[in-house]
């Protein structure tokens, strides 16, 4: 039944209206003999459409139209007066009145006219806002989906905002049902809700059979309206206290097949509760799980998929870590059987061994690493023809530079070569300008068992008075970055010639201990061999 509020200031024409409005059985009429009294219950009220008189006392029909309006927007508004100008009919219809009728005649008919413009003015009213609820939902649902990729708890704040204001609801919620439907867990309160509750703890799980008004659509599986909640909830559990007032309410319990997954709730709402509420939640509702579901099983894949890529992770760790362990047992096996034979073997019947066959290159790249650092200058080890067999260790920019280009690299080279060789023939550490730019480099050699078998490389220093006017023709000569190995060039920092030459009386000393535990190293090798090979023997005699 739709409520109509009609305003006038006859009394007798008040009577009259209410009288023939509700013999048709759909309307019920509230009366007002003025504009201010019907402004007042206007904001009491809720009503379907608002019929009035044009000349009233204080405010006429169009004034309490406007007024209507500033509140109403959409509310069905009817002019029903005996006034008939032209200008009064174009202002009423340019204020918003949706039909103007004009008193007089037969008073059968004109009330059937009223009740036609009436029943014409609220289907209009619940057409348009169907269609506007239909509208907002659908790009709620576009919301959904687009958002679908937030975070689970995100979604549903989002999701439970939309529902409340598409209602037009104060307040609103929604809980999981668990599969016993046995159990509501509150998942999202509206922003609302949570800011006006003054509960001191918010309660997230509540069993269905104590749940008050709150299972009542899960336990009757279908829609709980309550569109008067002070009398319908009369003698059942009362509230909380601090909890929120409630005037009205709506519970719509959401099925997948014919289990009770969702409860969506809304309270609140200006006008009573009814089936389009009902619909719009309930479509909004389904997509909303059908979203929750399918993020569920993309997580759960997603989870699933996670673990099946860290299982083959891990799979393929402890391959390489085997692989890793395989090889580095098979470089020891061969370093320990080139460091048998090269001292168990004549001079001439086995290749010169390299360093790291003796020593492993983890150690020496420390050892040297360390001692740079320490020292402050650039290190590197080398074969005896110049090929490094470690990394540089603390190289200067300028050097860096310089071996960047290939002319400069191949006077490194031979440098290293040269100053390695003549440290082996004095079978001392010795230094000289490097071949390139001048610099000072020292060499100091490393042997096993009397064979000379690398060279431990020091420099990059200037104590010998390189200028900036060398620095730039080499740059030339080698066709270097000119303006950049000048720039490194000042940047250098400055050591004596003594200092250096102290530095390199201590490399002598690390690169005889260096020359000592590769020789350690070998006769360990030895005697680890004789000791397997007499094992051998003792098994064999024995048997």
């Amino acid at each position: 039944m739709n409520s109509i509020l009609y305003v006038d200031d006859e009394e007798a024409l008040l009577d009259i209206a209410k009288i023939f409005l509700e013999r048709t059985g759909t309307f019920s009429v509230d009366t007002a003999g003025s504009a201010s009294e019907g402004l007042e219950l206007i904001q009491t009220q809720a009503y379907s459409a608002v019929v009035s008189d044009y000349e009233m006392p204080g405010m006429n029909g169009i004034e309490f139209l406007q007024e209507v309006r500033n509140h109403f927007p959409d509310l069905p508004f009817i002019i029903f007066t005996g006034r008939g100008r032209e200008d009064v009919v174009i202002e009423a219809l340019n204020s918003g009145a949706s039909y103007y009728i004009q008193k007089g005649g037969d008073p059968v008919s004109q009330f059937a006219e009223l009740t036609h413009k009436i029943n014409l003015a609220v289907d209009k009213r619940k057409t348009e806002g169907q269609l506007w609820l239909d509208e907002r939902r659908l790009e709620a649902l576009v919301d959904f989906y687009e958002k679908s990729a937030m975070p689970v708890h995100d979604f549903m704040d989002y999701a439970i905002e939309e529902i409340t204001r598409i209602t037009a609801s104060q307040y609103g919620y929604i809980a999981f049902v668990k599969e016993e439907e046995d159990l509501l867990s509150m998942y999202s309160w509206s922003q609302q809700a949570m800011k006006e509750c003054r509960i001191a703890e918010h309660q997230k799980d509540y069993s269905v059979a104590g749940a008050g008004i709150w299972g009542d659509a899960v336990r009757n599986r279908q829609v709980s309206i309550i569109n008067d909640f002070e009398s319908t909830v009369r003698g059942r559990n009362k509230l909380p206290e601090g909890h929120v007032h409630l005037s009205r309410y709506l519970g719509v319990p959401v099925f997948d097949k014919e289990k009770i997954v969702l409860l969506a709730g809304v309270a609140n709402k200006k006008t009573p509760y009814d089936e389009a509420d009902v619909r719009q939640i309930t479509l909004l509702m389904n997509g909303l799980w059908e979203i929750v579901t399918r993020k569920k099983t993309e997580d759960e894949l997603k989870s699933a998929y996670a673990e099946m890529e860290a299982a083959y992770e891990e799979l393929v760790a402890s391959q390489d870590e085997l692989v890793s362990m395989h090889e580095e047992l098979q470089s020891s096996r061969d370093r320990l059987e080139v460091q048998v034979n090269y001292l168990l073997s004549p001079c001439s019947d086995i290749p010169e061994p390299e360093l790291i066959d003796l020593i492993s290159s983890d150690d020496l790249q420390r050892i040297q690493d360390a001692f740079a650092e320490a020292c402050n200058v650039a290190s590197m080890i080398t074969d005896t023809g110049g090929k490094p067999i470690t990394r540089l260790s603390n190289g200067c920019e300028v050097c860096t530079i310089i071996r960047s280009t290939e002319k400069g690299a191949g006077n490194c080279m031979i440098s290293d070569r040269t100053l390695g060789k003549e440290a082996h023939e004095l079978m001392k550490p010795t230094y000289a300008a490097c071949r390139g730019i001048g610099f000072i480099d020292a060499s100091a050699p490393i042997c096993v068992g009397g064979r000379h078998i690398a060279n431990w490389l020091i420099g990059q220093s200037n104590p010998m008075g390189v200028t900036k006017e060398q620095v730039i023709r080499y740059a030339r000569e080698i066709d270097a970055d000119e303006n950049a190995l000048v720039t490194a060039f000042e940047r250098m920092e400055t050591m004596s010639l003594d200092t250096f030459e102290k530095i390199l009386h201590l490399l002598w000393i690390v690169a005889g201990q260096l020359s000592t535990l590769a020789y350690t190293n070998v006769r360990l090798a030895k005697d680890a061999r004789e000791a397997h090979l007499g094992e051998g023997e003792s098994k064999n005699g024995k048997e």
